[in-house]
Formats: C-alpha cells, structure tokens, sequence
C-alpha cells in the first residue's frame, strides 16, 4: 500500500496492518515523535508546549502515544493551535488505553489521524505499550523527550531511534540533572542533539538532510536500557 509508512518497513516485524481513522494525507508530512514522563516537571510541560508550537509553525506533523504526561500535554497543545496531531495507539482503535484521554482520542480521530496495530478483535494488553513506542520510533523523522526518568518507557522510543540513526533531542535541564543516569549513556551517540529551548527545535532538526552512516547498528554499538 503506497500508504503504509516507509519506515516501518525497517522493523524486525512490521504490523502487516495498520487500523486508522482520520486524515490519511498527515503520513506524506514530515513526522517528529514526542514521549516522555508519565509525571513530568513544570519546565517539561512548558518545553513539550514550546516544542509543539515550534513543529506547528513549520508545518511538521506531530506523533505521539496518547499516554499520560508529556505524549497527552503534546497531543493537548497539538489540538489547542490546530496543529496536526498523529496518536499511536496501545490498543485497537474502539478501545482507549488511558480512560482519562478518551475525549482526546476522540478529538484525534476527528481532526487528527489515529493509527492502531491492533486488530478490532484483539483486548488491551499491557505490552502494547512497549510495541507502541517502538513503532513511534520508526514511523518518526525524528524524536523529542523533553523529560524522561531512568527506566521510563520513552527511552525504549528514543534508544530505538538513535540506534537506527534517527536524530533524538533531549533538552539541557534534563543533561544537568544529576540524579539521571540515562543522558551520559545517550550521549555516546552521535545522533543525539541536546537543546536550551523547546522553540530552538526546527533550527537543529535534520527532517530534509541524510544522515551519515556510521556502521553497523549490531553489538556495542547500541545503547541499551540496561547498560
């Protein structure tokens, strides 16, 4: 299908189907991925806002999960500038994996485009979460975590991204904060951009330019939730 998205095709499994409801055309749009805290700061609230105006203004489509923190403040923010809002779900498309975003998935499929793996049959299992970031990694250009904690579910979405030779941004705030493991351990890799201000992104995204290989992605290479 000239419509199923190219990048998922460089998964180890890609979905045979994707289930959608919304505006298909948001696909041929340059795409950044958003994830990050379930319980985020104040200033990663205001970096996720100033993010999403910053993609709006230059007419990138913004993916994200549809969870709680920082995915359904982007989604919020998203919606509230009438930006263009892609949720990937962790659950067929009839079902809502957070009860608290049902009106925003709603809004979503409404003005937006909802994109689910999961057949109608299937039931909410709590993997899908994890199977959701992933694809959220492949289908992007590229990914934002304006926050995350060590071991939060975001950085399975951004390993995935740099080990595939996707540019991630994470923010100064976040590089600064000692009691954080995982910043030194992502910034061995060459594809990370570490940013001052949400509203700085588009000048640093590399959405139009090829990235340089630097081998292959297998062994040390990689980085890991659990270096």
């Amino acid at each position: 299908d000239s419509l199923y998205p190219s990048g998922l095709l460089k998964m180890h499994f890609p979905p045979p189907f994707l289930y959608v409801k919304g505006d298909l055309s948001l696909l041929k749009e340059p795409m950044v991925g958003i994830t990050g805290a379930i319980n985020p700061s104040l200033q990663a609230i205001e970096v996720t806002k100033e993010v999403v105006s910053n993609l709006i203004t230059n007419k990138v489509s913004i993916v994200s999960g549809l969870y709680k923190g920082v995915e359904g403040v982007a989604h919020l923010a998203t919606l509230a500038q009438k930006g263009k809002a892609i949720a990937l779900l962790a659950s067929p498309l009839h079902l809502v994996a957070t009860p608290t975003h049902a009106t925003l998935q709603s809004y979503i499929g409404e003005y937006g485009l909802l994109i689910s793996p999961f057949a109608p049959n299937k039931k909410h299992e709590r993997w899908y979460v994890s199977q959701q970031k992933e694809l959220i990694a492949y289908i992007s250009h590229a990914i934002v975590l304006p926050e995350e904690r060590d071991g939060g579910i975001g950085l399975r979405c951004a390993y995935l991204a740099l080990n595939n030779h996707k540019q991630v941004c994470i923010f100064q705030h976040t590089v600064e904060n000692r009691s954080l493991l995982w910043p030194k351990k992502a910034t061995r890799s060459p594809y990370l951009t570490i940013l001052k201000k949400g509203s700085a992104l588009f000048s640093h995204l590399k959405l139009d330019k090829k990235t340089p290989s630097i081998g292959t992605t297998e062994g040390k290479s990689q980085l890991s939730l659990f270096d």
